[in-house]
C-alpha cells in the first residue's frame, strides 16, 4: 500500500467520523476541531473511545426536567 492511499483512507475515515459525532452526537465542527486542538484527539478516535466506553454516548437534544413540545394544537372554546 502506498502513502496516497494511506492518506485517503485515513482521511475518509476522519470525514466519516466527523460526520457520525455531528449528526448522532449533537457536535459542531467547531467542537470537534476545538477537541483536536486541546488534547490532541482526532474524529476518529473520538468514536473510537465512545465504543470503548462503558457509558453509551447518544444525543437526544433533550433535557431532563424539560416538558415535550406542544404537538396538537386546539382552538380555546369560549366560556358560555
Amino acid at each position: 500500500m502506498n502513502n496516497s492511499t494511506i492518506g485517503h483512507t485515513s482521511s475518509t475515515t476522519e470525514i466519516l467520523s466527523e460526520a457520525l459525532l455531528t449528526e448522532k452526537m449533537g457536535m459542531s465542527r467547531r467542537e470537534i476541531h476545538d477537541v483536536y486542538l486541546k488534547y490532541g484527539v482526532t474524529a476518529s478516535r473520538l468514536v473510537e473511545l465512545m465504543q470503548l466506553s462503558k457509558y453509551q454516548f447518544v444525543y437526544t437534544g433533550k433535557i431532563d426536567g424539560l416538558c415535550e413540545p406542544c404537538t396538537v394544537i386546539t382552538r380555546v372554546q369560549p366560556l358560555n
